[in-house]
Parts: structure tokens; sequence; C-alpha cells
């Protein structure tokens, strides 16, 4: 066993509350334990599967802070703070006042409200319910970059397991590491690693996930329980020959998606490039057109739709080959793929379908939360589900339906409340292509749905971002509220 490999991932999963504790045991002076939030303990949303870790956020969690010594397994007590999730006993990796780090035992039966038990010395149990998906891709982020950063760049190891990559080139072999990807063939054992030697615990061939590095799918040479630390997951990847963004997305079968980012090498085939990108929904008061109505309101509900508008300018180099242009929201993108060759260019936007844009949204395929119907037990907070699935018009957001109206109507079909708007077109003499307000203009607004859990992260950051063959053109953060707890 690789000891670098050993330190890094402990490190990673152990060490992970030192920069958060201060975020869960702020006004901790309760005398019993309180469950704030549970949270996926890679991508730090509130979305769990069996085998996943997982990182319980409260006040009185434990008596101290301990930190696991085995790992084979994982041990099911520290200072007697044990934990259970469906009436099995969860492995633990660290227990503080404030935070608990413990794997989601496999063989639960996954569903919308799954019993999370909590024990410790000389406290009555706290219950928590969680929902339970068969699985969850979610990639692991580095902790080791500024607070704006952290969250967003994948952890990518080098094939020979000696050091972590800040950047990634076209044809590299890598290795990312995952939680969520669910049950393995031969199935994995809870708190521990995967099988060092065949045979090893792989991800069967139906639930096998794509992995998109740069816009391309990249060759996944493996996917399986790590023989590392219990509950991680190993992803042996070959980067794809061209690269079209900074962004890696880890998508299963059924859509589920986690996308996080690497710095990659960009290409030479734009010139004088400009751009710039904005959140029409949520929205920043000095930041939307002349006209649009935002109050920035903290929003009350667990779905939101993201509209994200761009604009961009660009002269095709001599001799240029194939790229594209893409554009990221929260959720959501745009891609516009440019064939200097052929003289053409052909969009796919992201967009909301009619459902979403009235408010339904039953087809979504997540829990539509009330966030204005919510409790605070004992046993933490529990919020009521909107009726059906709708949101009433009482309770739509003016800004919310001016931007969805901006959007283009979708002429392709998608999938859980999302659709999509296709269009192509040829390039001009001038080879000048231009997307803006009079220009293309249809092209520049695209929407996505985004889950917004209540609880550990009320402030949150919508990472917009335009690419031009690769390179990062604009960026802008834009921080909104999800409604305060009660």
């Amino acid at each position: 066993m690789s000891q670098q490999r050993f330190k890094f991932l402990a490190g990673r999963l152990a060490g992970v509350a030192a920069g958060l504790l201060s975020l869960a045991t702020a006004g901790n002076l309760a005398a019993q334990p309180r469950i704030a939030a549970v949270v996926n303990g890679a991508s730090y949303e509130a979305m769990l599967a069996p085998g996943c870790w997982m990182s319980i956020f409260g006040t009185e969690l434990a008596p101290d802070i301990a930190v696991a010594q085995t790992r084979e397994p994982l041990p099911t007590e520290l200072l007697g703070v044990s934990v259970s999730v469906g009436g099995i006993v969860a492995p633990l990796g660290f227990v503080s006042p404030g935070q608990i780090n413990a794997i989601v035992p496999f063989g639960i039966q996954p569903g919308a409200s799954v019993r999370l038990t909590l024990t410790r010395p000389g406290s009555p149990p706290v219950e928590h319910w969680i929902a339970l998906r068969p699985s969850v891709p979610s990639l692991f982020m580095r902790l080791d970059l500024p607070d704006e950063d952290r969250r967003k760049q994948a952890i990518v190891i080098s094939p020979s397991f000696d050091r972590v990559l800040d950047s990634v080139s076209p044809g590299d072999t890598v290795i990312l590491y995952a939680a969520g990807l669910g049950e393995t063939d031969p199935p994995g054992r809870t708190g521990w690693p995967g099988a060092e030697s065949e045979p090893l615990n792989r991800v069967p061939a139906s639930r096998m996930p794509r992995v998109l590095i740069g816009e391309q799918e990249a060759a996944v040479l493996f996917a399986g329980l790590a023989p590392v630390w219990p509950g991680v997951y190993q992803l042996n990847v070959r980067v794809p020959e061209r690269l079209d963004s900074q962004r890696i997305v880890l998508e299963y079968p059924t859509g589920e998606r986690h996308i996080t980012t690497i710095d990659v090498p960009s290409g030479t085939n734009a010139a004088n490039v400009t751009g710039s990108i904005r959140s029409l929904f949520p929205c920043e008061p000095s930041d939307v057109p002349p006209g649009f109505p935002c109050t920035g309101s903290p929003f009350d509900r667990s779905l939101m739709p993201q509209v994200t508008q761009f604009s961009v300018a660009l002269d095709i180099a001599p001799g240029a080959r194939p790229f594209s242009i893409v554009a990221t929201g929260e959720s959501g993108s745009a891609r516009i793929e440019i064939d200097p060759v052929a003289r053409s260019w052909r969009a796919s936007l992201t967009v909301l379908d009619d459902r979403v844009r009235q408010g339904d949204y039953s087809g979504v395929g997540q829990f539509l939360l009330d966030y204005r119907a919510c409790s605070l037990t004992a046993g933490g907070l529990s919020c009521l589900p909107f009726p059906a699935g709708i949101v009433p018009r009482d309770r739509m957001y003016l800004e919310e339906g001016r931007a969805a109206s901006v959007l283009p109507l979708p002429n392709s079909p998608g999938s859980n409340g999302i659709a999509v708007f296709t269009a192509s077109g040829s390039i001009g003499s001038n080879n000048r292509f231009e997307i803006s307000s009079t220009v293309n203009a249809s092209l520049a607004t695209f929407a996505g749905i985004t889950y917004l859990p209540l609880g550990y992260l009320s402030t949150r950051v919508a990472p917009l971002r335009l690419y031009v063959d690769g390179r990062l053109v604009a960026s802008k953060d834009v921080s909104y509220q999800v409604f305060p707890r009660p």
C-alpha cells in the first residue's frame, strides 16, 4: 500500500474538520447534543447514499475530539459516541463537539426518510431524518486552496500516487477519488477499504459513471472501492485529447452528477476574445439588466431554478481547428461548437421545461421542501414538502418569472425538469463570432435546477464561468441566501 495514498486520504477525511469546525461549534453551550445538518462528506451537499462518507454538523455531538486510529475496519465508537443509520451502526472516522465524520452503512434501503441516531455518553439518543439515494456520485475536493476555491477543485492524483496535480493535459492518465458510487461487485464491506488484489470491488457495468473533463468524455479505466481508506472510490481515467473548459463532471446513468474543476491548457484557435457572465436568478441588484427586478430575498425552498446570461465575441484564428465556447452556472450550461473548416457553429443550451417555468417540480425527481414549514426539534430540523411538488403562484419570486421568460423555449427533450434548446448557423466571411443581446441573442441565456440544502450552508455561492477554447475568459461568484433556520 502506497504510504502517500494513505497519508493523503487520511488527512483529507480526518482533517476536514479543521477548517469547518468553527461553523458548527459556534454557540455550542447547549447541554444536549443537537444535529443541525447531515451532508455528503465529499461534496458537502445534502445528498447521501449507502457506502458514502457523511459529515454530521451540530452542537455537543461528542465530549471531545478523536480520530480513528485503525482503518481495517474503522471503529464504530469513539469516545463513547456512536451513530446508526436505519438501525445499522456506522463506522466513524472523526468525532468532535461540532462535527462527526461517518460512513453510511451498505445494506440500507434507500428512501426519503431514513432514521439517523446519535448516541453519546450522558445524553439521551438524538434522532435525525436523512434522505438516501441508491447512489450520489461525488468527487472529493481539495481543502488546501484559498477558501473561495476550496470547494471547486477536484483532488486529482498522479498515476504513481506521489503527488496531487494542479493541472492536467490531454492524454494524461490520472486518479480521482469519489464517494457515493453505491454497491460494488463483489460487495464492499462497510468500514473496510476496497480489496488490493483481484477480485477488486468494481462498480457494476450497469452503473458505470461517465467522467467528462473539459466537456469531453474521458475513458474510465477503473471504477471501484479504493484500497486506501474505507468509503472512498477510485476512478482511473484518461484525459481526452481535446479540452474545452476546466470542468470535471462525474455523472451516473440515472442523471445525478457532480461538477468540480481542474486547470487545463488553453488552445490557440481564437483571438481578440472578450466576454462577460452574470446570473439573472439568483441575482445581485448591481448586476442585472436595466428594469430587471431583483430583491435579493433569501430563497425559501429546496429546489430553485438558476438562470445565467453571458456574452462573448472573438475572431477565429487563421488555420484554427474546431473548438468550443462553454458557459456554466451552478447548474445548467451552454455549449457552442465552432467548426472553422466547415464554417459553421452548433449550439446546445440547457433550459427549463414548461412545467418548471410554472412552478411545477413534480417531474424533477428531487424533494421540493418548504423552508417556511420547518420545525426545530430535539432530533434536528424537519421541513414539510410542497403538496404535489408545486410551488404556489404567491410563492414564486418576481425575478424568477422574469428570468424564466428570457430563456429560449426548448426544442429538444430533456429530463428532470430540464430541456434543451439547440441551434446552428454559419460563420461569416470576416471570421468573427459573437453572442450578445443583439447578435445571436437566443444563445445568451441558459438555466438549470439546483438543490438547496437548509442548515449547514445558509449562504451559498453560484460559480459562473465562461470558457473559450479551454481558456477562462470571464468568471463571477454570486452569493445568495437560503431561508434562515427557524
